[in-house]
């Protein structure tokens, strides 16, 4: 069994991504990705069987950055909960933003895609997904706690929800509009000054 030749990957997938960021997926021309690469459409159908396809290995990086977001969080919340020390998370706030700023700078580019030229793609609601994703686990998560003396949400679900949505799309927004990571780190102050957590949430 041979093994398929890898080496065009990083050309290939370059020039889709700088494609991909300046026009969105619906106006990219799988064309001019190749005339950049130096290779055929053909080439791309084997590797990623079409436009599609390519657009999710693009991106790989960014929803790897997303999930591992997520992820941590979850991990962070537990073990905090477990340790009674919960208030750390909104005393630290400002460190979790600019933590959460310099992940996702760090694929800045493939972020910018997901979020905003993913329209066409299974990727098309990646924003609002991630969003809903987040706040449904810690409204949950909150909410447990709260039944367990440990906290008090001032907030309906609908409040929260809002609020929620707003912080992380204040996040996002920065990246859609080129901010560089220096200017986003800049204005990281002012969004955790903004939505206060520390006087919504009480433990």
């Amino acid at each position: 069994m041979s093994t398929r030749d890898t080496s065009l990957d990083p050309k290939i997938l370059q020039s889709a991504k700088k494609e991909f960021l300046a026009k969105g997926f619906l106006d990219t021309s799988l064309t001019k990705i190749c005339e950049d690469a130096g290779v055929t459409t053909g080439a791309i159908y084997r590797r990623y069987n079409g436009k599609e396809g390519l657009f999710i290995e693009v991106v790989k990086p960014g929803i790897a950055i997303f999930n591992n977001l997520t992820k941590e969080g979850l991990e962070i919340n537990k073990k905090r909960a477990t340790e009674n020390k919960l208030h750390k998370n909104w005393m630290e706030s400002l460190v979790k933003i600019n933590y959460w700023i310099e992940k996702l700078y760090a694929e800045a580019e493939t972020v910018k895609i997901l979020l905003s030229k993913s329209d066409g793609t299974i990727y098309s609601n990646f924003m609002h997904d991630f969003i809903e994703e987040n706040f449904n686990l810690s409204y949950t998560f909150m909410k447990d706690l709260e039944s367990k003396g440990m906290c008090k949400l001032d907030l309906s679900y609908e409040e929260y929800h809002i609020l929620l949505t707003s912080f992380w799309t204040a996040i996002f927004e920065m990246i859609i509009h080129d901010f560089t990571l220096d200017e986003a780190l800049n204005f990281a102050p002012k969004i955790n000054k903004f939505f206060a957590w520390n006087q919504l949430i009480e433990f």
